[in-house]
């Protein structure tokens, strides 16, 4: 988007001035005499003109009301298979009940229930995602606390026996920072997926709540459906992580024959990473 945009009805007559407002539903920019001419207009005194601060806040929210299919506005809307038509899609629903102009089926879209279940939809996302990151950091903090356990519990075994042991206290140390390195990226990556997630659910809340200011009934009504796409592949983004997502624990069993037979032994202990399914 750039920061001058011209007026479109004076470039239509080779006039070019820069346009002081834009109007949602034309999708054009008006300079203050063809402003005027707009409002006084009795098919266009009902549209909606916001100023370019208010339109540069709405390049997040961009709503298609052009037909991809045939490349026309969109002038009716199927309740049947919800969603918008042009006048070329009509011979595609002629059997379908009742087909209403998309003015008739926008209207009053701001309050709508469909609106008002996204929000309530991304509302409850977020809460569950926000869940699900205090639970990871939870989960990773004891993580954390159990390998500082092994660590003390290797440390206070090697006090007790004689240097013999240094060769094998560094073997079991390296071997515990690979398994757990290993787990720890896990973690890492895990905790980095949720907040993409969360950051992405709120960038879009803050489209619908910019939408609901600036936009048109039409356009709300179709990002709406849209936006509504958006989240629910998130939440089955969210699904499938869930579901493959894993937590992990370690032990160590120290040798038994460590304390009686130290010149016998090959090895400090056994580390075994516990993998489990996430329980959220």
């Amino acid at each position: 988007m750039t920061d001058v945009i011209k007026c479109d009805p004076s470039a239509y007559e080779d006039n070019i001035k820069h346009a002081k407002k834009w109007c949602t539903t034309c999708e054009e920019g008006f300079c203050a005499d063809c402003e005027k001419v707009h409002r006084s207009t009795k098919m266009s005194r009902n549209h909606t003109l916001i100023t370019f601060s208010d339109y540069r806040k709405m390049k997040n929210v961009s709503v298609s009301q052009t037909c991809v299919g045939h490349g026309k506005r969109y002038d009716l809307y199927c309740p049947q298979h919800d969603i918008a038509l042009c006048i070329d899609c009509v011979d595609q629903h002629k059997t379908c009940s009742k087909l209403l102009s998309l003015d008739k089926a926008a209207k009053n879209a701001k309050q709508s229930t469909a609106l008002a279940d996204l929000e309530d939809k991304i509302d409850g996302t977020l809460q569950n995602v926000v869940k699900f990151i205090k639970d990871e950091k939870l989960n990773a903090e004891q993580f954390e606390t159990q390998e500082k356990d092994i660590k003390k519990n290797i440390n206070e075994t090697r006090e007790n026996i004689n240097t013999h042991l240094d060769f094998l206290e560094k073997q079991i140390t390296i071997n515990l920072t690979e398994k757990t390195s290993t787990c720890k990226a896990t973690y890492c990556s895990n905790l980095s997926q949720w907040r993409f997630v969360d950051q992405k659910l709120k960038q879009l809340k803050e489209k619908i709540e910019t939408m609901k200011q600036m936009a048109s009934d039409e356009q709300v009504f179709l990002g709406t459906r849209e936006l509504n796409n958006m989240v629910s592949a998130e939440i089955k983004f969210i699904k499938s992580t869930i579901t493959n997502a894993k937590h992990f624990g370690i032990n160590m069993a120290i040798d038994p024959t460590i304390t009686f037979l130290l010149n016998c032994t090959n090895q400090f202990g056994v580390l075994s990473v516990i993998e489990r399914k996430s329980e959220l």
